[in-house]
């Protein structure tokens, strides 16, 4: 005879379900209700209060995890005797079944069953518990998300907030639920336009779910995506990616792969990414997001049109325009079965199919599909919302494409009307005020198109009032980007607007050829270059307010050190294919420590007013400053590269000249070739594209290279490249044509006739030089660095190390540190260190480089495109004890030498690839050289490509002996690799790879 039960322990266990559902420990819940119902059932306990209760839950489970075909077996089939039967418990558990089914169909997007579900879920909640309680507001909770389903936002608000004061009124606020109903608040005042309000919703959440909860709790989920949407309104896209990606992972450690909040979590990353111009990631995200979809519904359910959509967006930004559009026709057709609801997806594929059909040269499609979005816009957020402002600005963008400018320039000032909120002056020549509005994107796409419509008026009427609004246009919108720009945090934010700004800066300079305006043009160039570095200059220079704390500004360093040491590790654990566990661990203490840093910057900003205005007093130095500081026989060269143009301006201190040439078609390819033919010594190659590229970029402007009276005067010339000219060194260019049969001595290199060395800008060359002038280190002191990297053969860390060619013997450092040191003490210099093997570590460089004039590193450089974290320059790698030690303490990586504070008038990096990195538009190559740059150092020299370990270390004592010998740092540059040229090392491969940024 079977063992009679205890139902008392079988009660607490159900008890125990609701707190497994509190916190979102799902696969515990089933696993418990599963062992609970076989124990009733072994016991005859079957349709019992207990049976039916733990059947509620477990569907309950079902539901949260997206298993749909269980979760309608329990909570339909197995609870069909609730409606009939009379125990007690029914009435609750009832309510409970109505509850989670009414949920269930939520899911499933089944309208016409939520309907009724509700209808009989509130009456009976009204009847058991009233309109006061908790479990009242739980179904008003459920209530508002219906009514947002059918775009009854203002009901939706009612109901939340009808809630909202129940739980108030109990004072029982520290609440999960009450959370929940704070982030649907914030969703609902979206769509209401109140962005104040939407952010104070989620704020309050997260506050009081950090207190009550685990920061691993599937309420962050939400919290963090409306986090991170709110930092995407203000288009500070670095943020928006960190709060998606901190979703995303708590997503994935507690729900299973395909299940409903993991699909949303991907479709958001992906719609982040988007933006951020990460291409790859979003489509990966797209295409998974896509693949749960197809998986958990069926193929008519409106949330697969919603993965259409992310798959179409990320596939138009992709440039695979037809296959997006085809995509995006799809989900239309599956949103044509719900014409009222779902109106969220179908705007998002309108807006996406008209920009398919832009690209695609279909005006007629483009326009149709705009002017759909735009109505469903203003059914959705009423006509005053910067939703409307978008769409309408896209039907402009049609006429602008049809040259109807009168046309354009109306739905412009509709547009920037809802933004500014203020309508426009009747004269459209007068510049609107921007100094508050709605949402920053939209309003730079506004300026931006209205400033391209007067531009090609005038290309149209040439009148000169149409040029000179362009002008104005062009300058208001340049100045409202730098402030936007410093007012982000996030470099992601930084960097995505400086890819928008790109054809800004094109059409800014079509303006100023046509007016032949050089301090405009010269003022467009300089604000295309390396803007982060010049941000980061503008910081330090903020940091030197005395007003500001200095434990404040000691604690932001801290923290700021931690963060970049994390991301070090997470990249190196990614590199290693390690743990998602380990990685994501990692991840969370960096997202925490980012989020305190943050924080901390805001903190300090709002208590010094006047620092904030200082980080945010960005200015380029004008045309006549930079001519007024150049020398005799200085030459400053410039250049911007678009599709259709290139520009070269050029100034030395007696005239100038502002060229716009059309692009080569071959100009990428070329460039390209010209780097192989180096590393390959292919030269036939090299004669071929070297003297192509001189023909581009140097006999245009010869006039300005060449003393045409006396051969003899050498100018010394100052390259200021854009994009992939930064990969190239111009010494090595032809002046002339040659024959590949001729010796390289006799080759017309550039470097015969000219001192060549780099900058990222202009205005930071003047900073440079201000500076080192001022801050010129008197005494001549030298410390040098060799780690050699020669390891015992037996050593099974360093056979690892060797199987990288990275890692190699450089035998010849040694040497070359100990000549270079050598011919300093011949000099009697003030100080000089060597420091060999095992002593070229990060603690002695770090200890003992800070106060040195010159500093001469001669070692590996690793360069990592993929995980640019992981370049840098590789110190000794072992501890005394022979292990190998972590990452971050034998790597210097660029950003962490960009924290340290150098003196040094002169760094040589002796290392391979130094001066490459990842090449951002607008921004130029982030590199190890960049670090030391932002470290204070006034002239580097470092390399391009690979370079030879014996040919590389004569190079650089040639270059000492120049500089010692009283020469300018380009003067013995030059003159070591003119003695390269006559010594039997005449192919570039042994010389060109060195160049050099200074002052």
């Amino acid at each position: 005879m079977q063992k009679p039960i205890d139902i008392t322990k079988i009660e607490g266990s159900i008890n125990q379900l609701s707190d497994l559902h509190t916190a979102a420990k799902y696969q515990e819940l089933i696993a418990q209700a599963k062992a609970i119902i076989s124990l009733l059932v072994d016991n005859n306990k079957e349709q019992t209060a207990a049976y039916l209760e733990t059947c509620i839950w477990l569907g309950a489970g079902y539901t949260m995890l997206s298993k749909f075909k269980e979760a309608e077996t329990y909570l339909f089939e197995h609870t069909k005797s609730l409606s009939s039967t009379s125990n007690e418990y029914e009435p609750s558990i009832l309510q409970s079944c109505l509850y989670w089914q009414t949920k269930y169909y939520q899911v499933i997007a089944n309208v016409p069953a939520i309907n009724s579900k509700l209808e009989e879920l509130t009456e009976l909640s009204t009847k058991l518990y009233g309109k006061n309680s908790i479990k009242y507001a739980a179904v008003l909770l459920l209530k508002a998300q219906f009514q947002t389903l059918k775009n009854e936002h203002q009901a939706a608000l009612e109901s939340l907030s009808y809630a909202k004061r129940i739980y108030t009124k109990q004072n029982i606020q520290k609440d999960l639920t009450y959370c929940e109903l704070l982030v649907k608040s914030a969703l609902t005042y979206t769509y209401l336009s109140d962005k104040k309000s939407s952010a104070e919703q989620v704020e309050t959440a997260y506050q009081i779910a950090s207190r009550i909860t685990h920061p691993e709790h599937p309420i962050f989920i939400d919290i963090y995506i409306w986090k991170g949407f709110e930092y995407g309104l203000k288009s500070d896209t670095g943020k928006y990616l960190q709060y998606g990606q901190k979703a995303l992972q708590i997503c994935l450690r507690t729900f299973e792969m395909f299940s409903t909040e993991t699909l949303r979590s991907y479709r958001n990353l992906s719609d982040i990414y988007i933006p951020l111009g990460k291409v790859k990631e979003a489509l990966e995200t797209a295409e998974k997001a896509l693949t749960i979809a197809e998986h958990v519904f069926p193929p008519n359910h409106p949330s697969l049109a919603g993965a259409y959509q992310t798959l179409g967006a990320a596939l138009y930004q992709s440039r695979a325009y037809e296959q997006a559009k085809v995509i995006l026709l799809k989900g239309l057709e599956i949103l044509k079965e719900h014409p009222k609801l779902y109106l969220s997806s179908n705007r998002q594929i309108h807006h996406f199919l008209s920009h398919c059909c832009y690209r695609l040269n279909d005006l007629d499609g483009h326009l149709e599909h705009a002017k759909q979005y735009n109505k469903i816009n203003v059914l959705l957020y009423g006509e005053q919302n910067e939703a409307v402002a978008n769409s309408s600005l896209m039907i402009g963008q049609n006429y602008l494409l049809r040259e109807k400018y009168d046309e354009f320039l109306k739905y412009c000032n509709i547009s920037l009307g809802i933004v500014l909120n203020k309508p426009l002056s009747e004269n459209r020549y007068q510049l609107p005020d921007i100094s508050n509005y709605k949402n920053p994107f939209t309003l730079r796409t506004c300026l931006k198109y209205r400033a391209f419509a007067f531009y090609n008026l005038f290309k149209q009427n040439k009148q000169t009032k149409d040029i000179q609004a362009a002008k104005a246009g062009f300058q208001q919108l340049l100045d409202h980007l730098d402030k936007e720009r410093l007012s982000y945090q996030s470099e992601q934010s930084k960097l995505f607007l400086s890819r928008f700004s790109e054809g800004i800066f094109e059409y800014s300079l079509m303006t100023a050829y046509e007016m032949q305006d050089l301090s405009f043009a010269f003022n467009v160039f300089e604000r295309s270059k390396a803007v982060l570095l010049l941000d980061d200059f503008t910081q330090k220079d903020a940091n030197t307010d005395d007003t500001v704390s200095i434990d404040l500004l000691k604690e932001e360093v801290i923290l700021d050190k931690q963060y970049q040491q994390l991301k070090l590790k997470i990249a190196q654990l990614k590199s290693q294919n390690s743990e998602l566990v380990e990685i994501g661990k990692t991840q969370n203490k960096a997202f925490n420590i980012k989020i305190q840093l943050d924080e901390l910057r805001l903190k300090i900003e709002k208590e010094h007013p006047e620092y904030a205005a200082k980080k945010r007093a960005l200015s380029v130095v004008s045309f006549e400053e930079a001519k007024r500081k150049l020398q005799e026989n200085q030459v400053l060269v410039s250049y911007f590269i678009s599709t259709t143009y290139y520009y070269i301006l050029v100034i030395d201190e007696y005239e100038e000249s502002f060229l716009q040439l059309e692009t080569p078609a071959e100009l990428t390819t070329c460039l390209t070739d010209f780097s192989a033919s180096i590393n390959q010594h292919d030269k036939n190659s090299f004669t071929q594209n070297s003297r192509q590229l001189a023909k581009w970029l140097l006999d245009p402007i010869a006039d300005f290279l060449f003393d045409p009276f006396d051969d003899t005067i050498h100018k010394d010339l100052i390259f200021l490249p854009y994009g992939e000219l930064n990969y190239i060194p111009f010494e090595s260019l032809l002046l002339e044509d040659e024959h590949s049969s001729n010796d390289y001595q006799d080759y017309s290199f550039l470097i015969k006739s000219c001192e060549v060395q780099y900058h990222y800008s202009a205005t930071l060359w003047l900073k440079t030089l201000t500076k080192s002038n001022k801050q010129r280190i008197e005494n001549e002191s030298f410390v040098g660095f060799a780690p050699l990297y020669q390891f015992e053969e037996e050593d099974e860390q360093q056979s690892e190390l060797e199987s990288s060619p990275n890692w190699r013997p450089l035998p010849h450092s040694t040497k070359e540190i100990h000549n270079v040191a050598a011919m300093f003490e011949e000099q009697k210099r003030s100080s000089t260190q060597i420091f060999l093997e095992a002593q070229a570590n990060k603690p002695n460089f770090l200890k003992n480089a800070i106060d040195k004039k010159y500093i001469l590193i001669a070692a590996h450089g690793v360069v990592n495109d993929k995980l640019p974290e992981l370049s840098g320059l590789v110190f000794y790698p072992k501890d005394a004890q022979g292990n190998l030690l972590p990452l971050d303490e034998h790597l210097l990586s660029m950003r962490e030498a960009a924290q340290i504070e150098l003196s040094a008038d002169l760094v040589v990096l002796s290392s391979c690839e130094s001066g490459i990195g990842e090449l951002s538009k607008g921004n130029g190559l982030l590199s190890i050289n960049r670090g030391f740059i932002q470290a204070g150092v006034s002239n580097i020299v470092f390399t391009l490509f690979k370079v030879y370990d014996e040919p590389s270390s004569q190079l650089i004592q040639n270059f000492f002996h120049f500089v010692l010998d009283g020469h300018s740092y380009t003067a013995a540059l030059r003159k070591a690799k003119l003695d390269f040229l006559k010594g039997g090392m005449a192919d570039p491969k042994m010389w060109c790879s060195y160049v050099l940024i200074g002052v």
